[in-house]
C-alpha cells in the first residue's frame, strides 16, 4: 500500500469518528505534509536522531545486549495516553541504519510506556530477521514514553 493511499484511508476513517466534544459533529481532517531536502541535511540528522534511540535513549534499556553495531536499528518510541485506560505503548523502528530492509512497527494495547513494552517486542523481531537467538521478551525500565 502507497504512503499516499495509507494516509487517505486513515483521513477516511478519521471522518467516521464523531467528535464528542462538537455535539457528535465531524471534523475536518487536516493533514501537513514536510519535504526534506536530502541535500540540506535535515534528512540525515532525522536519521542519527533516530539511531540514537535504541543505543542510548528510551529504547536503550530495550536493546542492552543487542549487536547494534552489527544491525543498527532506528527507532522512536511512544506513549498513546487513552484515559482512564493505561496507555498504549508503541515503537516505530527500521534497520539496518543507512541501507533499510526491515521496517518493524509494535503497539502494545494498555502496555505502558514504547520503551518498556513495545521496543522489547521490535528487539526480539529483529532477532529473528537477523537469524540471532530470540531473547525472552521482558519489560524494560523506560518510563518516558
Amino acid at each position: 500500500m502507497s504512503v499516499e493511499r495509507a494516509l487517505a484511508d486513515g483521513m477516511r476513517a478519521a471522518r467516521r469518528l464523531p467528535d464528542r466534544e462538537r455535539g457528535g459533529t465531524y471534523p475536518a481532517p487536516a493533514a501537513t505534509a514536510v519535504v526534506l531536502d536530502p541535500g540540506d541535511g535535515a534528512l540525515a540528522a532525522v536519521g542519527q536522531g533516530l539511531a540514537s534511540v535504541p543505543a542510548a535513549g528510551t529504547a536503550a534499556p530495550a536493546f542492552a545486549g543487542f549487536p547494534l553495531h552489527r544491525f543498527p536499528v532506528a527507532g522512536k518510541t511512544g506513549t498513546a495516553d487513552l484515559p482512564p485506560q493505561a496507555p498504549f505503548a508503541w515503537f516505530a523502528s527500521y534497520a539496518p541504519v543507512g541501507d533499510p530492509k526491515f521496517v518493524v512497527v509494535v503497539m502494545v494495547e494498555q502496555g505502558g510506556h514504547g520503551g518498556e513494552s513495545a521496543a522489547p517486542v521490535a528487539r526480539a523481531i529483529y532477532q529473528k530477521l537477523f537469524g540471532l537467538p530470540v531473547t525472552p521478551v521482558a519489560g524494560g525500565a523506560d518510563r518516558s514514553g
